[in-house]
């Protein structure tokens, strides 16, 4: 919190930060990627040539480039440059085709597209109907026809950074969309702030430690928050190193680790499942992982994966890319999703409260306001909206009807409004009964239990790209 005020102060930005590591080790590595290495000074240098060559396109600050690739050390490399003129990147999930592609890229405003050739079929498909001004490409497959080299039109450009155009950056200022799974119709392009990338990204490091010497394991796509913030973040603003594998594969997961000696690796959904499906390997407990962290890892298997493992510790957090009520387990109780410190309750007012199970709608008291659930009651998790507060700001969507839709109004006291999380049956526990000090660490978050064979909110995301068949046995 600190930090961030800090960087707040100063207008720090992304970009601004990620300079200062470039200063403090340009030779050390940023990403990597199957046998490729990208130290810190060449991502500097490729994303100040990528911005100064989207500035000659007529970037302006507040336009929009979209980036449809799977996951590698340019994706964030693009965005990073885009960022650095003021521009905003929309991170188009790479399983969207036809329809929900096109209105995906739509939504957005883009009028660039930057594409991995993996996803030439898919883009080829559409493009006769969008209005953009120019298609440019990265790889080595067929491209769309009519498109460009990103790479090749950059070659003779400038390696210095657009330092004017960063100045006048601000931290309120948008940095990306995020797009969310879709589950409840067309997938809706969620705002990413600078100052919401940098908090998100302070958190994974200041709660559960993370380094500047770590090197993370990053086998989720880079266009939802998982990989794409809380993973980047960690070398943008935390200067560890990032191993990126573009698809997840269970049977290279843990020799992926051995191998570049990773010391944190991220996992989501239905991930763990999987690895505790595979056969024993030497590698299962070869590597030098210290921790895990990610979302919607269920008790049933929590256990028997740490243990299997020997994974120290499993850090389990709950949030949504666009909402103001997240939590984390920094401190590897079996099943919890997280608390909210004493301290930090002043700036992150989240409470559960109880609704029509049926409609979801919340019930109110005689007084209008909504009723707070009680210890072990479950209920609907909401975040108080502040908007002159990074922690509790709501910067919600493009759609502004779609924002206005998960805003309830008279929450906590008349007048006040709090984000939607759309996510019940969360119950706090009572600490007593589970031998902790209330003082120290308050009322733990935990879900309900699920049936074995169906996928809870959080699984969501992950859900969908098991049918589109992206996961790698």
């Amino acid at each position: 919190m600190i930090q961030f005020k800090y960087w707040e102060y100063k207008t720090m930005t992304p970009p601004k930060v990620f300079q200062q590591f470039v200063r403090k080790h340009p030779d050390k590595p940023a990403f990597i990627h199957e046998d490729k290495v990208w130290t810190f000074q060449q991502v500097e240098d490729w994303s100040n040539q990528v911005a100064n060559y989207m500035k000659g396109l007529g970037v302006k600050r507040g336009d929009c480039v979209a980036l449809f690739m799977e996951g590698r050390p340019e994706y964030p490399a693009v965005w990073l440059g885009v960022a650095k003129i003021g521009g905003v990147t929309s991170l188009i999930n790479t399983n969207q085709t036809g329809i929900v592609l096109q209105r995906c890229i739509e939504i957005s405003e883009a009028k660039w597209i930057v594409y991995g050739t993996e996803l030439s079929k898919s883009l080829g498909e559409i493009t006769g109907d969008l209005k953009v001004k120019k298609i440019l490409y990265i790889g080595n497959g067929t491209p769309v026809e009519g498109s460009v080299s990103l790479v090749a039109e950059t070659a003779n450009q400038s390696k210095l950074a657009p330092t004017k155009d960063m100045n006048a950056a601000s931290m309120g200022e948008n940095l990306l969309y995020i797009y969310t799974s879709g589950t409840t119709g067309l997938p809706k392009a969620a705002i990413m702030t600078h100052a919401r990338f940098t908090v998100a990204s302070l958190a994974g490091k200041g709660l559960l430690n993370i380094k500047n010497e770590d090197i993370v394991y990053t086998a989720l796509p880079l266009y939802h928050t998982a990989g794409g913030v809380l993973g980047v973040g960690q070398v943008i603003l935390g200067g560890s190193t990032q191993v990126i594998r573009s698809k997840f594969s269970a049977s290279n997961f843990f020799k992926d680790c051995v191998k570049y000696k990773c010391t944190v690796a991220q996992y989501i959904g239905e991930i763990c499942r999987f690895l505790l499906a595979t056969p024993p390997s030497p590698a299962d407990r070869q590597h030098c992982l210290r921790l895990m962290y990610g979302n919607g890892l269920r008790v049933q298997v929590w256990k028997d994966f740490a243990k299997r493992f020997q994974i120290p510790q499993i850090a389990e957090f709950y949030g949504a890319t666009e909402g103001n009520s997240n939590t984390v387990n920094a401190w590897n109780q079996l099943g919890s999703v997280g608390y909210i410190p004493f301290f930090l309750k002043v700036f992150f007012p989240i409470r559960l409260i109880r609704v029509n199970e049926e409609t979801m709608e919340p019930l109110r008291g005689k007084d209008g306001l909504c009723i707070p659930c009680q210890i072990g009651e479950p209920g609907l998790i909401v975040g108080k909206i502040s908007n002159d507060k990074a922690l509790s700001r709501f910067n919600g969507y493009v759609d502004e009807d779609a924002t206005r839709k998960k805003i309830l109004k008279d929450v906590f006291t008349k007048g006040d409004s709090a984000f939607n999380s759309g996510t019940f049956k969360i119950q706090k526990v009572k600490l007593q009964n589970e031998g902790y000090n209330p003082s120290s660490i308050p009322d733990p978050l935990y879900f309900f239990d699920q049936k074995a064979d169906q996928y809870r909110h959080l699984d969501q995301n992950l859900y969908n790209d098991i049918v589109n068949n992206v996961i790698k046995l």
